[in-house]
């Protein structure tokens, strides 16, 4: 079964990390690019992989649970865990291996803490960048002891890297596989360093930004989408066919232009029509529409508003392709959605009607 897949991406908890890759964003754009298969690993934390993962049962993306791990010798590690249960565990053990130096958002930049519908649960207040005591070769006895398996990060990058920090890689060190970025020529490294023939070499974007993370075109040959197909191969149990395109490869499919074009305008990010915020990135699940017959976006927290009115006999029903189109959608009095508060909006559930705001019929 051909599974395309990216297993090193980084969230707004990540403090490198743009505040637009928010679990709902990050998972969205890789549906958009065409992964079955992603890893959510921020820098040495799993505390956006509860929001990413419920996203992607709601999306049909397969969302591993991880972390990058950084060692003692300042390489990264992407370490991946079977459930969440685990993943959560792990860095509260991690936690007493790293140095209690608090995150000065002024130069490094916040560490959002989300859940699955753009909201803000809070911040991590300790830096997630620094190195760990961890040694390099007791990173993956450690993770295997939480059921999970790892391999060292990007190693064809000139910092943060096994081979960029210590200058080789070895076999004892207990990796089963390994990662290379789109640049690398894997022949140049299984050349170079023969500890790396016969390990899948696998190609990941680590991106950081919506607009880095690519269209899918790296593959694994698994029996199933699941994490313990993944886990199986990757820990050494089956052969893993990895696709012709891995490395410096581009998958071609039609509607590439669409898809680029749909992907330019959602980065561009737009205003909600019913709370009027600013929203960037792929916070547009929803697309309304006003008496006069046009579509007009509107946020997450306002969609569900209007998915708890659509139920009821209040308006014209939506036509267009946005993510809930077909539904019904409510109608302001005006054809002119309310720029106003979202909670304005929740009063029409409760039946109010605020200033130039005719609630549905039933609400």
């Amino acid at each position: 079964m051909k599974l395309y897949y990216d297993l090193h991406l980084h969230s707004c908890l990540s403090p490198c990390g743009d505040n637009d890759m928010t679990p709902y964003n990050l998972v969205h754009m890789a549906a958009l690019q065409g992964m079955q298969m992603i890893a959510l690993t921020d820098h040495n934390s799993c505390l956006n992989c509860p929001a990413a993962m419920e996203v992607g049962m709601q999306t049909g993306l397969l969302v591993i649970p991880g972390m990058e791990l950084c060692t003692a010798e300042e390489a990264h590690v992407v370490c991946l865990f079977p459930a969440l249960e685990p993943a959560m565990f792990f860095p509260n053990l991690f936690k007493t291996h790293i140095p209690p130096v608090q995150n000065r958002t002024e130069i490094f930049g916040e560490q959002r803490v989300m859940n699955a519908e753009d909201g803000i649960l809070g911040m991590e207040s300790t830096l997630l960048t620094t190195a760990s005591e961890i040694r390099v070769d007791r990173v993956a006895p450690l993770v295997r002891e939480y059921g999970g398996v790892c391999f060292p990060a990007h190693l064809d990058r000139p910092s943060y890297s096994v081979i960029s920090s210590l200058g080789t890689f070895e076999a004892a060190w207990g990796f089963h596989a390994a990662e290379l970025t789109r640049a690398a020529e894997a022949a140049d490294y299984t050349a170079r360093y023969p500890a790396l023939e016969g390990l899948p070499l696998l190609c990941d974007s680590d991106a950081h930004y919506l607009e880095n993370i690519p269209e899918a075109a790296a593959w694994l040959d698994l029996e199933e989408c699941t994490i313990p197909a993944l886990f199986a191969v990757a820990e050494g149990g089956k052969s893993l066919r990895l696709g012709p395109g891995l490395i410096n490869g581009i998958k071609k499919s039609i509607g590439t232009d669409v898809l680029n074009a749909r992907k330019r305008l959602c980065a561009m990010g737009f205003i909600c029509a019913v709370c009027g915020e600013k929203k960037s990135g792929f916070s547009m699940p929803y697309q309304i529409f006003g008496k006069d017959g046009r579509e007009y976006p509107a946020c997450i927290a306002c969609s569900k508003i209007y998915d708890a009115l659509g139920s009821k006999d209040c308006g014209r029903v939506g036509a267009g392709t946005g993510r809930f189109a077909g539904e019904v959608a409510c109608e302001p009095a005006d054809g002119a959605f309310l720029a106003g508060s979202a909670a304005k909006t929740a009063a029409c559930i409760q039946g109010a009607s605020p200033t130039n705001w005719r609630a549905p019929k039933g609400a």
